[in-house]
């Protein structure tokens, strides 16, 4: 594999390595064991993690605005349960009762 680095990226790469006694080359290879090792997750975890930061990004504590959402919410339950009758017909079991 061939990386290309920037004049002033491979300068900083070689005094790095050179600080810390070994070849260049040497310490990519440990960097990216390093966060690859890092990076690795359970299956689900990056999910998880994603549906945490979405709610932080979201978090509000406006009362209109939760009333807004708390209605377009409400909204899409009675959608939902509109089209599983008009699909499975009156006995349907509804998603949201």
């Amino acid at each position: 594999m061939v990386i290309e680095l920037s004049a002033d990226a491979e300068t900083r790469l070689k005094e790095v390595a050179l600080r810390r006694g070994i070849a260049a080359d040497q310490l990519v290879e440990e960097l990216i064991r390093e966060a690859a090792a890092k990076t690795q997750v359970r299956p689900g975890e990056s999910t998880l993690a994603l549906f945490d930061e979405w709610e932080r990004e979201d978090a509000t504590d406006d009362p209109q605005e939760i009333a807004r959402r708390q209605a377009e919410f409400d909204e899409l339950k009675r959608a939902m349960n509109q089209t599983r009758l008009a699909t499975d017909g009156p006995d349907a079991r509804i998603p949201f009762p």
